[in-house]
């Protein structure tokens, strides 16, 4: 099998170590940029700020359970139709 973009294919029969995991050959490994671990962590992180509790919005995941009898927040804020236009994806609408 030949190795693609974010791949490698380790061709012989030995066992190989790197930063203390063992693969051995034939084994599917993905390689990501330092860029991309690092976004992992942070998008990781996040999430379990929420799940802990600790997010800027207080008990977050509550308002996603279908139970839920907290109150809305209310800001004292308008949006014109002509701001969201800035978020349409036509293109999107026209494979829908």
């Amino acid at each position: 099998m030949q190795s693609q973009l974010n791949e490698l294919h380790l061709k012989t029969q030995k066992v190989y170590v790197i930063q203390q995991a063992i693969f051995k050959a034939d084994t599917l490994i993905y390689l990501q940029s330092k860029q991309n671990k690092a976004s992992y962590t942070r998008r990781k992180n996040a999430l379990q700020r929420i799940l802990d509790g600790e997010s800027t919005i207080k008990n977050l995941t509550d308002y996603f359970d279908e139970h839920c009898v907290l109150p809305s927040e209310k800001y004292d804020i308008h949006i014109s139709n002509e701001e969201f236009k800035r978020y349409d994806q036509p293109e999107k609408c026209k494979s829908e």
